[in-house]
């Protein structure tokens, strides 16, 4: 951990630990973070504010309650001093979520120790013909587990996201409408229409697992399906194999961001192959990349004042 200092008029306002590394933060955090940051470019919301409340996620550090508490109104010319301070907390934050991605693991260093006991994950052995890879055994049931622990958050998310498709109706009608200004068939129109997928996507993930306690839930259970100490097998029966799964899961409610990271990539690489219809595998790595993306399209510099934002062609 480093120590931050942020500063006001001069004066020191808090003083909060960063981590060097995602190994150092718990993967509930991460993905609080990343949920804020939906909130980035939202013109309804003080973008100050928003990045002080994915600061104070992220660091488990009262940020956003200490300056609602002592500054108060956050369009006071006050405030001036302390933004600074604040977007590059969240700056150093955001870039350091960004680059994260999870590790090609060797097994020397496929294990990890959590709470004094000893874990192993999976590892894709690199071959010794370039390019090559070689895929690690993976029992049917532990398969059929995490894709079924994957189907359940996907379908989850959408009933509770668009539950009548209407939203996913509004968006691609809008994508079509655009894409009349191309003539049939065209590269342009067909590439609207692919990123109006996306954006189907991002708002049913948004509506419909606001908070990302799904997603949560299911990289603990994955992390539980995949990862376990030396000589343990997954019951095989039914109820036995569920009811251990969702108690190791809340075993690993304190997991790093990295390890699920790991994991994560992991799953991609193998399942990935087998099944590529399963949104959720590589969702963390994905959501860091669009991060990494929208900081990219925000590096400008705003005011702290109520801001307005590029047209959102697909905007519901």
């Amino acid at each position: 951990m480093i120590k931050a200092t942020l500063k006001k008029s001069g004066g020191i306002f808090a003083e909060l630990d960063l981590p060097q590394s995602l190994s150092e933060v718990p993967l509930n955090r991460f993905i609080d973070f990343l949920v804020e940051c939906r909130n980035m470019g939202d013109e309804n919301q003080n973008q100050f504010m928003v990045m002080a409340r994915a600061v104070s996620d992220f660091c488990a550090y009262p940020l956003a309650e200490m300056i609602e508490a002592q500054i108060g109104d956050v369009y006071a010319p006050e405030v001036s001093g302390l933004d600074g301070s604040v977007r590059n907390l969240f700056g150093y934050i955001a870039n350091l979520v960004s680059n994260g991605k999870g590790e090609l693991l060797t097994p020397e260093n496929a294990g990890f120790v959590y709470e004094g006991n000893t874990y192993r994950i999976p590892v894709i052995m690199q071959q010794a013909l370039a390019g090559e890879m070689k895929l690690p055994e993976i029992s049917v049931i532990e398969t059929v587990e995490v894709a079924e622990i994957q189907r359940f958050k996907v379908q989850k998310t959408k009933i509770s996201g668009d539950p009548t498709g209407e939203l996913r109706r509004r968006i691609m009608e809008i994508a079509k409408q655009e894409s009349t200004q191309f003539p049939e068939n065209d590269e342009r129109g067909l590439a609207l229409m692919k990123a109006a997928e996306k954006v189907v996507n991002i708002e049913t993930e948004k509506a419909g697992d606001p908070n990302g306690s799904l997603l949560y839930s299911m990289y603990l259970k994955m992390l539980a399906v995949i990862c376990r100490r030396e000589g343990e097998h997954l019951p095989f029966d039914d109820a036995q194999r569920e009811a251990w799964i969702n108690d190791r899961a809340v075993h690993f409610r304190r997991i790093d961001a990295q390890t699920a990271l790991n994991v994560d990539f992991f799953l991609t690489g193998t399942l990935g192959i087998f099944d590529n219809t399963l949104p959720a595998v590589g969702f963390l790595s994905r959501q860091s990349f669009v991060l990494w993306a929208a900081m990219r399209l925000k590096s400008r510099k705003h005011s702290t004042g109520q801001e307005t934002t590029m047209r959102k062609s697909f905007a519901v």
